[in-house]
């Protein structure tokens, strides 16, 4: 929460509430705990490089 200092003054000039704000962060947090950013992120590499299920493993683990 290092920015939160700097939310009143951003929130006035983009007009939004605090608790809008507050809700993104969580969503974000969320994003990222939950493991989606992960996957979305090797469904891209493995689209970009046409990587094969096999190619996947031996790059980035079971888990890919």
């Amino acid at each position: 929460y290092l920015i939160r200092s700097e939310m009143p003054r951003d929130r006035e000039r983009w007009d939004y509430s605090m608790t809008r704000w507050e809700n993104a962060l969580e969503n974000l947090r969320a994003y990222v705990r939950d493991g989606v950013r992960d996957r979305r992120v090797l469904d891209d590499l493995k689209s970009y490089f046409s990587l094969s299920d096999d190619e996947m493993i031996h790059y980035f683990g079971e888990k890919a």
